[in-house]
């Protein structure tokens, strides 16, 4: 009655060890596989803001005078 005992209780303890290791195993398969997420695009218009930068200070009738160029800028005099 023992030896029956033994039996089913190396039984119990393999299978339950089996599914601890099955479950563990594909656990970490499943965290090496993912894929990297891709990095969202953002549009900035870059051209634009060139466009509104050059009329702003640099073509013939700017809206800001050249006093607040320097200070927008943090440039001196010279």
């Amino acid at each position: 009655m023992a030896d029956e005992l033994d039996r089913r209780l190396d039984a119990a303890v393999n299978e339950a060890f089996d599914e601890y290791f099955e479950e563990t195993y594909n656990s970490i398969v499943e965290n090496r596989t993912a894929k990297k997420k891709k990095r969202a695009y953002v549009e900035r218009n870059q051209e634009a803001g060139h466009n509104r930068l050059w009329n702003d200070y640099f073509s013939e009738d700017p809206t800001f005078p050249p006093h607040l160029f320097r200070r927008r800028f943090c440039m001196n005099k010279e």
